[in-house]
C-alpha cells in the first residue's frame, strides 16, 4: 500500500467523524493559537522597546536635566561624565552623596523587556499545557477509534495488508489531526495578535520562526501521542479482530 492511499484512507476516516475530529483538535488549536499570539505580543513589545532606545540614543538636544548621548556605545561614559560635571557644578565634596539622581533609559527599557519576557514565558507554559492536553486527547480518541474499527482492521489484515500499513494509517491520521489543528491554531493566533494590535494599539509581530516551530511541534505531538494507538492497531490478530463484536 503506497503512502498516497494511506493518506486518502486517513482523510476519509477523519471526514466521517467531523465532530469528533473537531473536538479532538481543539486542544491543539488553543495551544498553538496561544503560542503564536503570545510570541507575537512579545516580539512586538521587544521591537517597541528597541525602537524607544534607538530614539532616545539618537537625540542630540539638552533640556533641563534630560540629555542624550551621541550613540548607545558611549551612553555609559556619558552618564559618568554628566555625574562628574554635576558634582563639580554643585561643589559636592568627595565622599559626599550626590544631590541629584541619574537614570539610564536602558534600565527602564530592560525592566520593561524582562517583564514582557516573564509574561511571555508564563503564557507559553500555559499554552504548552494546552498542547499536552490536546496530545492526550488525540491518543484517547485514536484508541477509541482502534476499538471501534477492530473488525475493519482485521479485514484489512486478512486480505493482505501488512501490520506496518495499519500502523502508518493510524499514525498518519494522528499527525493529520495535529497538523490541521496546528494550521487552524496558527491562523487564529495571527488573527488574535492583529486584533490586539488594532484594539489596544499594542504592537505585535508574528514571527515566521514561531510559525514553523509551532507547526513542527504539532507534528511531533501527533507522532508521539499517535504512535501507541497505531502500534496497538498493527498488533491485532486478524482472526480475533474479525470475531470482535
Amino acid at each position: 500500500m503506497n503512502l498516497l492511499m494511506i493518506h486518502q484512507i486517513a482523510l476519509k476516516a477523519l471526514w466521517q467523524n467531523t465532530l469528533r475530529t473537531g473536538l479532538t483538535m481543539l486542544g491543539i488549536i488553543i495551544g498553538v493559537g496561544a503560542v503564536i499570539c503570545v510570541v507575537a505580543i512579545g516580539e512586538g513589545a521587544s521591537a517597541r522597546v528597541e525602537q524607544a532606545i534607538t530614539n532616545i540614543m539618537g537625540q542630540t538636544w539638552l533640556d533641563d536635566i534630560m540629555c542624550s548621548a551621541i550613540s548607545a556605545a558611549v551612553a555609559d561614559q556619558a552618564e559618568t561624565d554628566i555625574a562628574a560635571l554635576m558634582r563639580e557644578r554643585h561643589h559636592i565634596r568627595p565622599g559626599t552623596d550626590d544631590e541629584f539622581n541619574l537614570r539610564h533609559p536602558t534600565e527602564i527599557a530592560q525592566a520593561v523587556k524582562q517583564s514582557t519576557q516573564t509574561m511571555e514565558a508564563l503564557l507559553a507554559a500555559i499554552a504548552s499545557v494546552s498542547l499536552l492536553v490536546g496530545g492526550i486527547g488525540i491518543m484517547n480518541i485514536m484508541l477509541v477509534s482502534v476499538t471501534e474499527r477492530t473488525r475493519e482492521i482485521g479485514l484489512r489484515l486478512a486480505i493482505g495488508a501488512r501490520g506496518r500499513d495499519v500502523l502508518w494509517q493510524f499514525l498518519v491520521e494522528a499527525v493529520m489531526l495535529s497538523l490541521i489543528g496546528g494550521a487552524i491554531g496558527i491562523a487564529i493566533g495571527a488573527f488574535g495578535a492583529r486584533t490586539i494590535a488594532n484594539s489596544f494599539q499594542w504592537p505585535t509581530r508574528v514571527s515566521s520562526n514561531a510559525v514553523v516551530i509551532a507547526f513542527g511541534f504539532s507534528a511531533m505531538i501527533g507522532i508521539f501521542f499517535g504512535y501507541y494507538p497505531a502500534l496497538q492497531a498493527a498488533r491485532l490478530d486478524p482472526i480475533e479482530a474479525l470475531r470482535y463484536e
